[in-house]
């Protein structure tokens, strides 16, 4: 019987941040994939800010996410970029 690999947590973490499906963010969580995880130039809560989510950047937060991070942007840096006010009071 051949089994199919398993997927990659960080890139299903991604795609249920930018689908906005907290289901699957908190599944991606469960499986192994941090709420710090990059992928290319943004960390999972930069993600859901750009992706204009901000429920699931919500959920990142309590689950432990570091708003404060340096290595990338920064959160309330892509907020202020994407222009979302509702973003920067979450991230407050």
């Amino acid at each position: 019987m051949r089994t199919l690999p398993k997927e990659d947590p960080i890139a299903l973490l991604f795609d249920a941040i930018c689908a906005g499906d907290e289901g699957r963010v908190e599944a991606a969580l469960r499986d192994g994939a941090s709420v710090d995880s990059v992928r290319g130039d943004f960390a999972a809560l930069e993600e859901a800010i750009f992706c204009e989510h901000p429920r699931v950047a919500k959920l990142l937060l309590v689950r432990g996410a570091d708003a404060r991070r340096r290595d990338t942007e920064g959160a309330l840096y892509v907020a202020s970029e994407v222009g979302s006010t509702e973003m920067v009071v979450v991230l407050a």
